[in-house]
Order: structure tokens, then sequence, then C-alpha cells
């Protein structure tokens, strides 16, 4: 993986943070679905 990239499996949780500037976020979701919970 490159710097700043991450893989997370299926079913986990992912809590992002962050400091000191912008997050530019991409979401590869074959045949997945994401959930947003606060």
């Amino acid at each position: 993986h490159g710097a700043g990239w991450f893989v997370y499996g299926p079913g986990t949780v992912h809590r992002p943070t962050v400091s000191d500037g912008r997050a530019h976020v991409l979401y590869l979701l074959p045949q997945g679905a994401i959930e947003f919970t606060r």
C-alpha cells in the first residue's frame, strides 16, 4: 500500500479523523455498500 492508502475488510468499522487540513476520501465499493453512523 502506498502512503495514505488503507484497505479494510468486510464488516469492519473505521472512524476517520483529520488534523490540520482537509481529507479527500475515495470509496471503492465493488458490490458493496457503506453505512455512515454518528
